[in-house]
C-alpha cells in the first residue's frame, strides 16, 4: 500500500487534472457572475500547483480573482477559516459582503468560523441530512441555482 500511495503522489499532478470535470453550467455561471461584477475566489485544501493545474484544465482559472490554497496559509486546512479570511483580505471584503459556496460539512464549519454565510450544493459527496444538520444559510440542488438564491437576497 505504501508503494502504491508513493506512486500515486508522484504522479498526482499529471493524473488528476485530466480527470477533473465541471458540472454542467458551471463555467457559464462563473462567466455570468464575473460579468455582473461579482468577485470570485476559490479556497482549496489542495496544494497550489495541483489547484492551479486543475483550474487551468477546467478553463476557469481566469474567471477567479483569487485562489488560496493550503500552502498559502501554512498548511491550515478547512474547516480552519484561514483560507477564507485570506480571500476576504485580498479582495478587501468583509464577512457580511461575502458568500461562501461549498459542498461539505467542513465548508459550512469553515464559513461559520470565518463568520461568512455559507451556501452548500448537493453535488458533493455528503448527504443532504448531514448538510442540513450543520445549518448552512441555504442548500441548493446545484450551483447553477446560485443566481436565483442571490436574487432572493435583494
Amino acid at each position: 500500500l505504501e508503494k502504491a500511495e508513493a506512486w500515486y503522489r508522484e504522479r498526482y499532478d499529471q493524473l488528476f487534472p485530466s480527470h477533473a470535470r465541471l458540472f454542467p453550467g458551471v463555467k457559464s455561471l462563473l462567466t455570468s457572475l464575473r460579468r455582473a461584477g461579482y468577485l470570485l475566489a476559490a479556497a482549496s485544501n489542495k496544494l497550489r500547483p495541483y489547484s492551479q493545474a486543475i483550474l487551468a484544465h477546467l478553463g476557469i482559472d481566469t474567471l477567479l480573482q483569487v485562489v488560496v490554497c493550503q500552502d498559502d496559509v501554512g498548511g491550515r486546512l478547512k474547516p480552519d477559516p484561514a483560507m477564507l479570511l485570506a480571500i476576504m483580505e485580498r479582495l478587501e471584503q468583509s464577512p457580511p459582503a461575502t458568500l461562501y459556496v461549498g459542498d461539505t460539512v467542513i465548508d459550512i464549519e469553515a464559513g461559520r468560523r470565518a463568520q461568512i454565510d455559507t451556501v452548500v450544493v448537493l453535488t458533493g459527496s455528503e448527504h443532504k441530512e448531514a448538510l442540513q444538520a450543520a445549518s448552512p444559510a441555504a442548500i441548493l440542488p446545484s450551483v447553477v441555482e446560485l443566481p436565483r438564491y442571490l436574487h432572493s437576497l435583494s
